[in-house]
């Protein structure tokens, strides 16, 4: 599992979403697109990192922290769990892998 912040803000009529450990960017015309688009677009950067065997090096280069899970069954793919913050369009996200 690691955890990650995503945060949404209206930026000039769009909603701009941004991953702050990753560097992921990406937008919607409105919040819930702005949001799907950051979940897809996390999600395709992890898998890239993993393909290209690149993940621990880049997670311990970010300071991104891996904690291990003891699950009876490893989920299929990436899985999101939502944390709101107190800034209204911050969120902490855990990911199993």
């Amino acid at each position: 599992q690691i955890t990650l912040t995503v945060k949404i803000e209206k930026d000039d009529g769009q909603f701009a979403a941004y991953c702050v450990e990753l560097g992921t960017a990406t937008c919607g015309e409105t919040y819930k697109e702005a949001e799907k688009n950051i979940f897809e677009a996390i999600a395709v950067d992890l898998k890239g990192l993993d393909e290209a065997g690149i993940t621990d090096k880049f997670f311990k280069e970010k300071g991104i922290k891996v904690e291990e899970l003891e699950l009876e069954k490893k989920p299929e793919k990436i899985s999101f769990e939502i944390e709101p913050c107190k800034a209204e369009a911050t969120y902490k996200l855990a990911l199993c892998m």
